[in-house]
């Protein structure tokens, strides 16, 4: 083949190329897919910057529909570029509702919005204080509930035992414990009687194992009181899901000697549920309802209804508003201790006076 004949077909070859290059970018497309490629190449080249955060995951549903069936957007043609759907706050297919947004999920639940209702599980703690009617012992005992516990002194010489057991009904069965050693140390005591709540009474068997006798004794009220008042109680509340407890809100007196009768309404507050004390706090001889109001369980914060023999009725007691804490009762000395050194006691003339701290037995 001869040069010429080389340089031509060359020359040939070159001009039929640029002449299919110069029809394929100046001439229309006739095909559909290059159309919709070519409109998709024009979006990307003349829109603006995305806003969309780098750690964003795209619409898993824009993915598949662009995959699937390319010659169908997911966004309306029909629509300017400025007003396309906002597909990052739209919902994820894939999302569970398990995980719901942050504002839904972390937004606490108001007890305000919750029924009142009657509450059944009220743990309330009734604090006797007796003395033994041969003038030998003093007993300090929480009743009301399955496990009874308390503090035996004696009033001929110093010192004391402290007791726990079971209660059923009226059935109280006690043990005196090394509060040091536990259960480790054998009882040098046993208990054991009925409860007499009309009378605030205990009938009961003592057991001395280390001198191995047994012998009868009755408790009765510390202080003496006539017509002691037979009081029993309703309470009303409402139940905070969030933490299963519930809040006392209302609380009805029930006249045991009057049928049964509503003798008075207490409310204005709200007291926890699991705290509920009936106990003589001001050492009169009655019995007075100590309520834990407290947001949390280490608050202890305490409210305080005294009962007025006068009135016959609980009033609110202001007495100890500026003290923080749960009062610790001392009995058989007629002392509150209300913790940091801080011990109160009632006088002959019924005045209390801050004494110091802290011994008491």
């Amino acid at each position: 083949m001869s040069k010429k004949v080389i340089i031509s077909t060359f020359i040939l070859i070159f001009t039929i190329g640029c002449t299919a290059l110069f029809f394929l970018f100046t001439q229309p497309a006739v095909s559909p897919l290059h159309s919709q490629l070519q409109t998709q190449l024009q979006r990307l080249i003349h829109a603006e910057p995305s806003t969309q955060s780098s750690t964003t995951e795209p619409s898993t549903a824009l993915i598949e529909n662009t995959a699937a069936t390319p010659s169908v957007t997911s966004v309306d043609e029909s629509m300017p570029i400025d007003k396309k759907p906002d597909f990052e706050n739209q919902s994820n297919p894939n999302q569970s509702d398990a995980n719901p947004p942050d504002s839904a999920h972390h937004a606490p639940s108001s007890i305000d919005q919750q029924p009142v209702k009657a509450l059944t599980e009220v743990k309330l703690t009734t604090e006797r204080d007796w003395i033994s009617t041969d003038g030998l012992y003093f007993l300090n005992l929480y009743t009301g509930k399955w496990n009874p516990n308390g503090t035996l002194f004696y009033l001929t010489k110093r010192g004391g035992v402290s007791f726990e057991g079971f209660q059923k009904g009226l059935e109280i069965k006690l043990k005196s414990f090394n509060p040091e050693l536990s259960y480790e140390a054998t009882p040098e005591y046993q208990l054991q009687g009925t409860l007499d709540i009309t009378q605030n009474r205990f009938l009961a068997t003592m057991i001395n194992h280390y001198e191995n006798t047994t012998r009868k004794v009755t408790f009765k009220p510390a202080i003496p009181i006539d017509h002691r008042p037979l009081l029993n109680f309703k309470f009303y509340g409402v139940e905070d899901p969030e933490w299963h407890r519930a809040w006392i809100t209302k609380i009805e007196v029930i006249d045991k000697r009057n049928h049964d009768a509503v003798k008075q309404t207490l409310t204005g507050f709200k007291a926890n549920d699991y705290a509920v004390n009936y106990a003589d706090l001001d050492y009169d001889g009655y019995f007075d309802l100590i309520l834990d109001v407290g947001e949390r369980v280490e608050d202890d914060v305490m409210l305080f209804f005294r009962y007025d023999p006068t009135q016959q009725q609980f009033v609110k007691s202001t007495q100890w508003d500026h003290l923080d804490g749960r009062p610790t009762r001392y009995p058989q000395k007629q002392q509150l201790n209300f913790g940091q050194g801080i011990l109160y006691q009632k006088m002959p003339n019924g005045q209390w006076k801050q004494v110091p701290c802290c011994y008491a037995d």
